[in-house]
């Protein structure tokens, strides 16, 4: 991704089967009002549709009026977090949006991320609000409202400001790219993938937050920042939101590791993998009893952070040999990110399987929700 930017906004529209989507989203981003003088365009990655996607989107676009250079490109590989790779490698300019094929942006929102990113250097990443759209046919459950942050909706902060939790929802997260180079540079290398396919495995963006976070960067939320996320009939069952639940927890592995790092509770070794399932398994019992005795909506959030418990101990079951190497390699650019800051040259990182790296302070392995 590191290339030499020029001044602007890239958004970035990561697209798959979207063509029943594509057109709304890029009539919204034909609306966006700039400045004189802020150059943007628009990077349509195509992650192996087989429908009509570029088609409509280019034959759209044209439609529109052209109001920005729109590229398409395409990305082999499936999965969220490829196909943003891509865009961003694709992409012209050092600010940049990551738009969502269900995303629609409020036509002052990528000028008004300009403005936040100008105004203030250390920013590293930028969320906004974004409000859920459902067609007019489709009855909402009621447990939505209580769960829509699940679905990169609501508030993500008490007001305008630093996030307390250090991270932003990837729907409609601006990056500054310097920051994303300087991540690289100094050897961030992703543990986790955001969905693919079918598969709802997600984390990808929490995990790009904290590693920026690591780095000293701010990680900032504006409700200006106005977005609307569509969210289809098929995501608004319960077995659905459980499938959702499930998969977050599977991610938790990979993002402690830099929530040690951030807080500074580092241990001379990374925790062993049965260290970390015991101390795992005993929340997870915990959260089944409160479940159990849990009544009315309280116990569809306990159902959920149940869930959330027992995906993480399928996670720490299934990858017990690389938890060891996960938090080696984020210590280790954490190490690298510090040395950066003082101006002295950062240490490559060691292939995965070959670490033994250790640091000197104490780990904690508490645990959050996603």
């Amino acid at each position: 991704m590191n290339r030499t930017p020029n001044p602007g906004i890239s958004i970035i529209v990561c697209c798959y089967n979207s063509e029943q989507r594509i057109v709304t989203t890029l009539e919204h981003l034909a609306r966006q009002k700039m400045n004189l003088g802020v150059d943007w365009e628009v990077v349509l990655v195509d992650n192996r549709s087989a429908d009509k996607t570029v088609d409509i989107a280019s034959r759209k676009w044209t439609e529109l009026g052209d109001p920005a250079p729109l590229s398409i490109v395409f990305e082999e590989q499936a999965g969220l977090s490829f196909a943003r790779k891509k865009g961003i490698a694709s992409s012209s300019f050092d600010l940049l949006i990551l738009c969502d094929d269900d995303n629609w942006l409020d036509e002052q929102y990528a000028q008004i991320l300009f403005d936040i990113f100008e105004a203030d250097q250390e920013v590293g990443a930028c969320g906004g609000l974004g409000t859920s759209v459902t067609s007019k046919s489709i009855d909402v459950p009621q447990w939505f409202l209580k769960f829509e942050h699940q679905y990169a909706v609501g508030s993500q902060n008490t007001g305008e400001g630093e996030v307390k939790r250090d991270w932003v929802f990837g729907a409609g997260m601006g990056i500054r790219r310097d920051a994303l180079n300087h991540i690289e540079n100094n050897g961030f290398v992703s543990l986790l993938k955001d969905r693919t396919g079918a598969s709802l495995s997600s984390g990808g963006d929490v995990e790009l937050c904290y590693a920026l976070r690591l780095a000293g960067y701010k990680i900032w939320y504006s409700p200006r920042l106005k977005f609307k996320h569509e969210i289809p009939e098929a995501r608004l069952t319960w077995a659905y939101i459980t499938n959702l639940m499930t998969s977050k927890g599977q991610a938790i592995d990979g993002l402690q590791p830099y929530r040690n790092a951030i807080s500074g509770s580092i241990q001379q070794k990374a925790p062993h993998w049965i260290q970390i399932l015991m101390f795992r398994l005993l929340k997870h019992l915990i959260a089944t009893l409160k479940h159990l005795v849990s009544l009315g909506e309280s116990r569809q959030s306990r159902h959920l952070s149940r869930l959330s418990s027992k995906g993480n101990l399928q996670s720490i079951l299934k990858l017990r040999s690389r938890i060891r190497a996960n938090y080696e390699q984020v210590f280790r650019l954490s190490e690298n990110l510090k040395s950066s800051r003082k101006g002295e040259s950062c240490r490559p990182l060691l292939p995965l399987d070959r670490v033994t790296h250790k640091i000197t302070k104490r780990v904690s392995v508490d645990d959050e929700s996603v």
